[in-house]
């Protein structure tokens, strides 16, 4: 039997799920504060004189393409310092960038070049907030020995993918709540509202970060390790368990997972529905996620048999509703979409966390965002491109026939011998 995965934080009497609820909480304001400042920026870049579709283009890249060069790096910083001292600082320096843009365009003082040097600083900053964030979870449920077992708990919401699980559904509903308070905000008090009050989002999760850091008890963290990020890909190379991971996560992610485009695609172009119908389709990918958040926390799998099958099944999922007849049909199929996506993510990021050493957190979900963020900002271009040419059902199509072409292709992998030969101490 594996050994068993406790929250972090213990004391001697049992758990503090508090430490928990408090981050996942947290959490859930700062990603809805996040989400509230992209759709105001947005919204600006095409009002501004000079600004467009080209400009929101170029704001888009500056925004995530830094994830994409430099997110591997990012997750090496976090081997060689404390977690939650990296978040103080990346959480502080997010909620100053949103305080003086906010400013700026309450005096009327942003242009283009203001807003772009904004996006390009959030963007080197989420670099390491990303793995950063997932890396400080999934030290909420870390083995009380070490282990490089990816056989997950049995007791509900006490491992990794649980922690992994909650965090994620706090981050998807605070995507579909963000840009409805942003545009309520915007409506009643200006452009500059949404930015301040994603300044404030910060405060609660500041607070529960010195909190953690400073709890009585709390479990020493063991010497970080040297290796740079060449050294985790030797590492994740000879681990084809892990290595099959994050292909999956690379495929399924760059073509499945460019909901924000083809929602609002398919809701404005096919099913002919006002432009801010799109939100309601958020909504529901949003109230999948957080069903299959307490899906995950009782299950609390990680196995590469369970992912494989998640990605499958989000795959005919997605494939499905860009066959839906009218637009109420697509919201519906669209929450098990969201809610097996969220299974799919959070099982797939469990895995890598506990299938490598805890000095190597940090590395490898700096990979994993690499992999999950930076390659969807590659490969938009290109679903866009077949939605234009061939509808937005197209594209929406494209989506789930290349994630299940991945999943098939992985399961394929798996039954191989040279795979089983080389994961035969690493449960499947």
């Amino acid at each position: 039997m594996p050994p068993s995965l406790k929250l972090a934080g213990k004391t001697r009497g049992g758990p503090l799920p508090g430490a928990v609820r408090g981050f996942v909480t947290a959490q859930l304001f700062s990603s809805t504060g996040t989400w509230m400042q992209r759709a105001a920026q947005d919204w600006l870049v095409i009002h501004l004189p000079g600004g467009g579709g080209t400009a929101l283009g170029l704001l888009t890249a500056l925004q995530f393409l830094p994830v994409l060069l430099l997110g591997s790096w990012g997750g090496a910083l976090l081997d060689r310092y404390r977690t939650r001292a990296v978040l103080l600082v990346t959480e502080s320096v997010l909620a100053l960038q949103a305080l003086a843009v906010g400013l700026l365009v309450m005096t009327d003082q942003a242009g283009l070049g203001l807003l772009y040097g904004a996006a390009l600083l959030l963007g080197l900053t989420s670099a390491i907030d990303k793995p950063a964030l997932d890396t400080l979870a999934g030290e909420l449920a870390t083995p009380t020995q070490p282990t490089r077992s990816p056989d997950p708990p049995t007791s509900a919401g006490s491992g990794v993918p649980g922690v992994l699980a909650l965090n994620d559904a706090a981050y998807s509903l605070g995507r579909a709540l963000g840009p409805v308070i942003a545009g309520l905000l915007i409506a009643a008090f200006g452009t500059a509202a949404a930015f301040l009050a994603n300044a404030l989002s910060f405060l609660p999760l500041m607070l529960t970060l010195t909190l953690l850091a400073a709890r009585p008890g709390e479990r020493e963290r063991p010497p970080r390790g040297r290796g740079g990020v060449l050294t985790t890909l030797r590492s994740v190379s000879r681990s084809p368990d892990l290595a099959l991971t994050l292909l999956l996560v690379t495929f399924v992610a760059a073509f499945g997972m460019n909901f924000q485009m083809t929602t609002t695609l398919m809701a404005t172009q096919v099913y002919e529905q006002p432009a801010a119908s799109f939100a309601l389709a958020a909504a529901a990918l949003a109230l999948g996620a957080v069903g299959g958040s307490a899906i995950a926390v009782h299950l609390g799998s990680c196995r590469l048999r369970y992912i494989i099958t998640m990605a499958l099944a989000f795959g005919l999922l997605e494939a499905g509703c860009a066959a839906m007849p009218n637009f109420w049909a697509f919201c519906l199929l669209l929450v098990p979409a969201g809610a097996v996506l969220l299974l799919f993510w959070s099982a797939a990021k469990a895995r890598l966390q506990v299938g490598v050493d805890e000095e190597a957190r940090g590395r490898i979900m700096g990979l994993f965002q690499v992999c999950a963020l930076g390659t969807t900002t590659l490969a938009a271009p290109l679903v866009g491109w077949v939605s234009q040419q061939a509808g937005p059902r197209a594209g929406l199509l494209l989506g789930g026939l290349v994630s299940v072409a991945a999943a098939v292709a992985a399961a394929g992998a798996v039954r191989h011998s040279s795979f089983r030969a080389a994961t035969a101490d690493r449960p499947a």
